[in-house]
């Protein structure tokens, strides 16, 4: 019998993810938390997504917060952070993924965009033209 080796998990988790994410899951699920120094930022990447698609958006976010504490300058990490914590109902922690996504890569639109809506959706106007505005200049 072969033995358990933790680059074959992770090699085994990239074929699967996309394809089958509950299979991917399984084998990165070997893998998380414990040897998060083999992940790479997309490994924690196509984790989550693989969580959303499962609508298991309490581990997402588990997932993205290892990934912002792993990769601090992550702007996809706290963008990932917003849209799960806006799945949870949870729109004051959504709008902060999405600013310090914004304040990491001033030109990514779609955290403007996202912003905006969790502002309209909480009634401050305001705040959702301004995000609205910014997201076309």
């Amino acid at each position: 019998m072969k033995p358990y080796n933790i680059e074959n998990q992770l090699v085994l988790a990239r074929s699967f993810i996309e394809d089958d994410p509950a299979r991917g899951v399984e084998f990165y699920e070997k893998i998380f938390p414990k040897h998060l120094h083999l992940m790479s930022e997309e490994d924690y990447m196509e984790l989550a997504f693989a969580y959303e698609d499962l609508n298991r958006h309490q581990d997402a976010l588990k997932v993205y917060l290892a990934l912002v504490d792993a990769f601090p300058q992550s702007h996809r990490g706290y963008y990932g952070l917003g849209t799960a914590y806006e799945e949870l109902g949870m729109p004051d922690q959504a709008i902060e993924g999405y600013l310090k996504a914004i304040e990491i890569l001033p030109e990514f639109f779609e955290a403007y965009f996202c912003a905006a809506g969790v502002f309209d959706d909480l009634g401050d106007t305001e705040s959702a033209l301004a995000y609205y505005e910014r997201r076309w200049r």
